[in-house]
């Protein structure tokens, strides 16, 4: 799924990880399941789609604690 978004907004996993401050190599072990991806990344990627569906779980995931 996360692959999925970042692709579809156009961009490669290094000029995703450069926008959100992280490694291409760690964008890599999240996107293939190798790690946990923190919640403050999976907002990130919500971001790139930007559908009012994903604003709500944006809004969701960073009251939730």
């Amino acid at each position: 799924m996360w692959k999925k978004l970042r692709i579809q907004a156009g961009l490669t996993q290094k000029e995703f990880a450069e926008k959100v401050g992280y490694s291409q190599v760690r964008i890599s072990q999240y996107e293939n399941g190798y790690r946990s991806m923190p919640r403050k990344l999976q907002i990130e990627y919500l971001k790139l789609r930007n559908s009012e569906e994903d604003k709500k779980i944006i809004k969701f995931l960073k009251d939730w604690r």
